[in-house]
């Protein structure tokens, strides 16, 4: 039951990949997607400032989707996604590229893209 979806925001590279914030959606899966790449352009406004860029990007993501009353539907992790039904979207902070990739792959640059994007 639910629709769970993950986007990862890479914040700062490590020796063993990059560090980050994911947004979790248990019931708006089919959309967190494409909400998320909406607010990109506003993000970028902070470009490179990895802190400031997550923040308004996980805030106008629950603008479009969250309802404030509701203790379930959305969470926030650094270690591990939370359960998942589709492709994670990765967002990079420091330049704003984005890509699609498994659930071991999220800490992994843009060589760990599908080789086909989710529809």
């Amino acid at each position: 039951m639910g629709d769970r979806a993950n986007v990862y925001i890479q914040m700062e590279p490590t020796e063993d990949g990059w560090d980050g914030i994911g947004i979790y959606a248990h019931w708006e899966g089919t959309t967190l997607h494409d909400v998320a790449l909406q607010a990109l352009p506003m993000a970028m406004k902070r470009q490179g400032d990895p802190a400031y860029f997550a923040r308004i990007l996980i805030h106008n993501i629950l603008v479009q989707l969250a309802d404030p009353g509701s203790e379930t539907g959305f969470g926030l992790w650094v270690t591990r996604p939370c359960d998942n039904e589709h492709p994670i979207l990765v967002i990079n902070a420091l330049d704003g590229t984005h890509w699609y990739c498994g659930e071991d792959d999220y800490r992994n640059g843009p060589e760990a893209r599908l080789v086909e994007e989710p529809a």
